[in-house]
């Protein structure tokens, strides 16, 4: 596992859409996608899957690798009504 991923956090696959970050049925949002225009990105492509980590007994967060800083971004859990 990555340098920066703890060891209880579970690895899967999430998708970037212009509505969030689409994990297990529920959309999250973080400050990298909005500073890096990850949705806007999602709009013009079809979006992409990206690799998260999560708690398994906990799901209203979940991570994604920063390998420039070598640590992980919290995503937050998001309303997908908070989209235009």
């Amino acid at each position: 596992m990555e340098k920066s991923a703890p060891k209880d956090l579970k690895a899967s696959f999430a998708k970037v859409t212009p509505k969030g970050i689409l994990f297990l049925g529920i959309r999250f949002s973080c400050i990298r996608a909005i500073r890096e225009q990850w949705f806007e990105k999602a709009m013009n492509e079809k979006g992409w899957r990206i690799k998260v980590y999560y708690y398994e007994d906990n799901a209203s967060n979940i991570f994604i690798l920063n390998t420039e800083e070598e640590s992980l971004d919290i995503c937050n859990a998001i309303n997908a009504s908070d989209f235009p």
